[in-house]
């Protein structure tokens, strides 16, 4: 994702690199929401940590294309 994220940073800008990762974002936790059962929590922590590489990581990847394409 984050080489996506770069490429879309560079050529279309932040905007379209915060749509991106967002909606890559909730259809990758969908199924944690959606089929959690008793376990909700362990979907939840899964969630919040894979937060972390599907959405931050990348954002600063497509934010570095940004300013890379700026310079």
């Amino acid at each position: 994702m984050s080489v996506v994220a770069v490429s879309i940073g560079y050529k279309l800008g932040v905007n379209k690199v915060l749509i991106y990762l967002v909606a890559a974002h909730f259809g990758m936790n969908v199924y944690a929401f959606s089929f959690g059962s008793d376990e909700f929590r362990a979907w939840v922590l899964l969630a919040a940590l894979t937060t972390v590489f599907q959405l931050v990581i990348p954002l600063a990847f497509g934010l570095l294309g940004k300013f890379v394409s700026v310079l």
